[in-house]
């Protein structure tokens, strides 16, 4: 696969952007469900869920069986 040279969040400030690089892992990739022409609304459902473990520990988790190729969505807010 391709790897991620760069990626940011979406904020609602002009000035400010949250980016995951290059300080990123993995879970920087998985995306919050927008709906688009590229994704119906049944592919774009919540697959990701995190699960608080202790004070600053999250796991994250699937919410069900994910294929090989499918996007990873978790809802950010």
């Amino acid at each position: 696969g391709k790897e991620a040279s760069n990626y940011y969040f979406a904020t609602r400030s002009q000035e400010r952007l949250v980016s995951a690089w290059p300080q990123g892992n993995l879970l920087s990739l998985i995306n919050s469900p927008v709906f688009t022409r590229r994704t119906a609304e049944a592919e774009a459902r919540q697959n990701v869920s995190a699960v608080l473990v202790g004070k600053n520990i999250n796991f994250f988790l699937t919410t069900r069986d994910v294929r090989a190729g499918e996007e990873l969505w978790f809802d950010y807010g």
